[in-house]
């Protein structure tokens, strides 16, 4: 009975063999998908909420942060079913990450540079539906908290991007595994 006691205290301690055998070793590719709004400002500079998804994968390269790779797609319309604007935007952001584990959960941080393809297309009665392309280049900071739930990770992004002297807010949930 006494030797039972002695493995379960081995094995409780932190720097111990049987501990090392029961750690796994976290992947060094992650993958996460988040839906959510932007508030973002169209050409003629009126505000409009834009429906948002966000796609991405980050590679650990130490402990604490790694680089990341993330599209964002954007979409929404404003006015009348008369008279209006459709816009839609992509973003592929590459960046660094700093990461910070926590009991319950994880907080990150991204910072990162990305081309901007952005369509505004006006429809109306005096309009010919033909949109209007155009390029930028800007930088971008995405916070996301997360809180694991079995299998995957659940959370809350906040991402800052800034394109041609504009800056759009997204905000959205989402899972990462």
């Amino acid at each position: 009975m006494w030797h039972y006691l002695i493995l379960l205290a081995l094995a409780q301690a932190p720097d111990s063999p049987v501990q090392a055998e029961l750690k796994v070793a976290p992947a060094p590719f992650r993958y996460h998908v988040d839906l959510g709004i932007v508030g973002g400002e169209t050409g003629a500079r009126v505000r409009t909420v834009l429906m948002g998804a966000q796609v991405g994968v980050r590679y650990q390269l130490e402990e604490s942060g790694g680089v990341g790779l993330t599209w964002f797609g954007e979409r929404g319309s404003e006015g009348t079913p008369v008279v209006g604007a459709v816009t839609a935007r992509h973003r592929l952001q590459f960046g660094v990450y700093w990461e910070r584990g926590f009991r319950f959960g994880r907080l990150s941080a991204e910072l990162g540079v990305h081309p901007t393809l952005a369509s505004h297309r006006l429809y109306g009665p005096d309009y010919e539906p033909d949109a209007v392309w155009s390029m930028g280049f800007g930088g971008g900071a995405i916070f996301r908290g997360m809180m694991p739930a079995g299998g995957v990770d659940l959370g809350f992004s906040l991402a800052l991007l800034q394109r041609n002297n504009n800056l759009d807010v997204w905000m959205g949930t989402g899972v990462e595994f």
